[in-house]
């Protein structure tokens, strides 16, 4: 569980201290994530930083910049302690609660609120209208993945909200009557209107609410930094399943010299999500124009053996799209790999964003 460390024991980390010296790791545990500031960098790749008000030496393969604030995650607390740079921010600032998103998401907000809404009786007031945005939202037909499905969901997922009325009070359509419409279509309209009163932590409207402004928040920096979206969306198998798929979306600058026809550039998309039948599911995609290379990742043997049973299926279903596809396997590995979230994980960046403490 992600958690910041507002205060560590002080019995390893007292001083400036290295590995050698005793700094065992006593107060940290593997998984924790917590901030630190980074008070000097040398060309060796040593580096300063501060944890809690204390001064540690590490070496890092990753550049980090003197001020800035980092998110690290512990990797392993036995000597040498091994600490991974998840994100960082200069000038101290770190806007997005990156562990606050992953507890929320944890419990699925939007089936919880829905059972919430669920057990009032039907109006059409305010609370009626986002049920109704929310039960659009959540069984929308996934069983037939596309393009415009995708955009669909997006579109009323509310992480574009603000957009909308931007966009809205560019039209003549604008005002208070066409906002309330535009709010029928889009979760975090709807959540909005359905606020009221002082803040309560336990309600499922303002916890829902609060995960789309921190995902937005997220996706703000990501975006001007290198180009990352988040994106997670609730989704309803056509069994009646729900589950929660959480996608990360960037830019793929691995192949510099890509072909004349595809000049315009590709992504690349994680998707990570759990199911009853399959367990925990990993798919990685390289998309260049009308090109998808996949890897899967899943837990089980089993699951191993149906994903490759279906990937022909699949590609046949993209190639009557006009894309090509090419699979470039199914990896098994433990559960906890498989269903790290991408949010936190940032695909093969991750092995090398590590920092060691000096021995």
């Amino acid at each position: 569980m992600i958690r910041s460390v507002p205060h560590l024991n002080s019995g390893a980390m007292a001083g400036p201290r290295r590995a050698g010296d005793g700094a065992d790791g006593a107060g940290l545990k593997p998984g924790m994530v917590f901030r630190a500031t980074v008070l000097k960098t040398l060309d060796s790749g040593a580096v300063t930083v501060r944890i809690d008000g204390r001064e540690m030496r590490a070496r890092t393969r990753v550049p980090l910049q003197e001020g800035a604030t980092v998110l690290l995650k512990v990797r392993r607390t036995a000597a040498p302690m091994v600490l991974q740079v998840i994100d960082q921010r200069v000038g101290g600032r770190f806007p997005p609660r990156i562990g606050h998103i992953l507890s929320i998401l944890h419990g699925n907000p939007w089936k919880t609120l829905l059972a919430h809404l669920n057990r009032k009786p039907s109006a059409l007031d305010d609370a009626g209208r986002l049920k109704a945005v929310l039960d659009g939202l959540i069984r929308e037909p996934w069983g037939e993945p596309g393009p415009e499905m995708l955009r669909t969901v997006i579109e009323r997922s509310g992480l574009f909200w603000e957009a909308k009325l931007r966009r809205l009070l560019g039209t003549t359509r604008s005002g208070k009557e066409s906002a309330s419409l535009l709010a029928q279509s889009d979760l975090k309209g709807a959540l909005a209107k359905c606020i009221g009163g002082g803040p309560d932590n336990g309600d499922p409207i303002r916890r829902l609410f609060s995960l789309i402004e921190q995902v937005q928040r997220f996706n703000h920096v990501a975006r001007q930094e290198d180009g990352r979206l988040f994106l997670p969306l609730p989704l309803q198998l056509p069994g009646g399943e729900t589950s929660v798929a959480q996608i990360l979306i960037r830019p793929d600058r691995e192949e510099t010299e890509p072909r004349p026809e595809e000049s315009e550039g590709g992504f690349r998309l994680t998707l990570v999500m759990t199911l009853s039948a399959i367990g925990p599911l990993r798919i990685d995609l390289s998309v260049r124009q009308n090109r998808i290379r996949s890897v899967f990742m899943v837990a089980r043997e089993a699951s191993r053996q149906a994903i490759l049973a279906r990937v022909p299926q699949l590609g046949r279903r993209l190639a009557a799209r006009g894309f090509s596809f090419e699979c470039s396997g199914c990896l098994l590995r433990d559960a906890k790999t498989v269903s790290r979230s991408p949010l936190i994980d940032d695909g093969a960046q991750a092995s090398a964003a590590r920092i060691d403490w000096m021995a």
